[in-house]
């Protein structure tokens, strides 16, 4: 708060209005500096963009294969057998301003609602590109059964949803790499 006010005062006297200054940590994210700088494991991908007196960062619009290979460290890691990305991003009509529509599949006991804690890095990833998202992480026999009923929701995403991981050809490949077929 008092890097606030400080920029307030600064902003007074140079005649800008101090209501449009920057906060200093959406300054230190446009500048690449201070906590919010980015770390290793994935880049940001921002575009600074000046209207009168403010800055403000936008994201811009990533490629699938941006994405595959920024998730892949976190769903090893919280053990996904497969995920697909659908909506705008799937369809190829994605702009600056869209969010990321996930599905992870991923054995778990675990309820609905804490299933995210296993895949924190997804969010870290997604806070630094400055993107939303709507994860969803289902277990296999929840996806099979939402897919045999015909879930409207699931059968259009998992139809128009694009894979971008899955653990058995991720295992296979380095299985022929390493000579043990």
């Amino acid at each position: 708060m008092a890097g606030r006010a400080l920029g307030r005062q600064a902003a007074q006297g140079s005649g800008l209005r101090p209501e449009r200054v920057p906060h200093p940590r959406a300054q230190s994210r446009s500048h690449g500096t201070g906590a919010d700088a980015p770390r290793d494991g994935a880049r940001v991908v921002l575009q600074s963009v000046r209207k009168g007196n403010d800055m403000n960062t936008r994201a811009e619009i990533l490629t699938l294969d941006t994405i595959r290979d920024a998730l892949t460290p976190a769903l090893e890691a919280g053990d996904a057998q497969w995920a697909i990305i659908f909506g705008s991003y799937a369809r190829g009509d994605a702009d600056e301003y869209s969010d990321l529509d996930l599905i992870i599949v991923a054995e778990t006991d675990k309820r609905f609602l804490q299933r995210h804690k296993d895949y924190i890095g997804i969010w870290d990833v997604m806070d630094l590109w400055r993107k939303d998202i709507d994860m969803l992480i289902y277990t296999p026999d929840e996806i099979s059964g939402m897919i045999e009923r015909d879930n409207p929701f699931i059968s259009r995403a998992v139809a128009e949803g694009v894979v971008i991981y899955e653990r058995e050809r991720r295992h296979r490949k380095s299985m022929a790499a390493s000579g043990n077929d």
